[in-house]
């Protein structure tokens, strides 16, 4: 899922901008816009496919991955490790802000926001794809201002943002779970929660910054989309004009 979330999206909104300022009127052209909408097809099966996948893991599986967000560190080796050589360069700045942990013995109520964060996700983007495709199929037919594209446009946009919506809820409300499941047994007094992982020799500081991320992209495909409807519905009527004036 981490492969799909971090490109897909992206990919989606790139191929959407492609089909508009691609000339359409060769055959080659027509071609380039047929791979799109088969890919667009391509794309609605394996989110599918990978949809399910991730569910049933985050159901059945004993431990289960998921990312979590914390306030910037840079991890530290213990003071009991001396490297075997000088270090060449010096970090001056920066550090994570984003892992992906494997979590034993998760509760039902995380799994079940994990599940609903699975579902949402693949259905923001397998409607996405869904309607890429529907683009493609009006731009092969020579139709891409017709009146029943853009209220089709109009309306998946309108779902596609309430489900964005609900995404980022969802996600909110994971990582707060996770927070008090993960942290609450590191905090000393007011300090900052610390882990120590010895097996790989690696520690910092550890502070949730769940107020500091909000899942946005899944709105912006929505609105994005309802932004394309009503500029194909100011194109059918421009061209109706045009049309009138020859």
């Amino acid at each position: 899922m981490n492969l799909i979330n971090s490109l897909l999206p992206e990919t989606l909104l790139l191929l959407l901008l492609g089909v508009f300022i691609l000339p359409w009127g060769s055959k080659r052209d027509r071609l380039k816009l047929a791979l799109i909408k088969w890919s667009a097809v391509l794309g609605v099966a394996a989110i599918v496919a990978q949809t399910v996948n991730t569910a049933r893991q985050h159901i059945f599986n004993k431990n289960v991955s998921t990312n979590v967000f914390f306030t910037e560190f840079f991890p530290t080796l213990p003071g009991a490790v001396t490297p075997m050589h000088a270090p060449q360069l010096a970090v001056v700045g920066g550090g994570f802000r984003e892992a992906n942990v494997s979590i034993n013995g998760a509760s039902a109520g995380l799994r079940a926001l994990l599940v609903a964060q699975d579902l949402l996700f693949g259905l923001v983007l397998a409607l996405a794809a869904y309607l890429l495709f529907r683009v493609c199929v009006s731009l092969l037919q020579g139709g891409v201002f017709q009146p029943r594209l853009a209220k089709s446009l109009r309306g998946w946009g309108s779902v596609i943002t309430l489900f964005g919506l609900a995404l980022a809820v969802v996600d909110q409300v994971r990582l707060v779970s996770l927070n008090d499941g993960l942290y609450t047994g590191y905090r000393f007094a007011d300090e900052p929660w610390v882990i120590q992982n010895v097996s790989s020799s690696v520690g910092g500081l550890i502070i949730p910054a769940v107020s500091e991320h909000f899942l946005l992209w899944p709105i912006l495909i929505g609105i994005v989309t309802i932004a394309v409807a009503f500029v194909l519905d100011y194109g059918r009527k421009l061209q109706a004009d045009t049309e009138g004036l020859v």
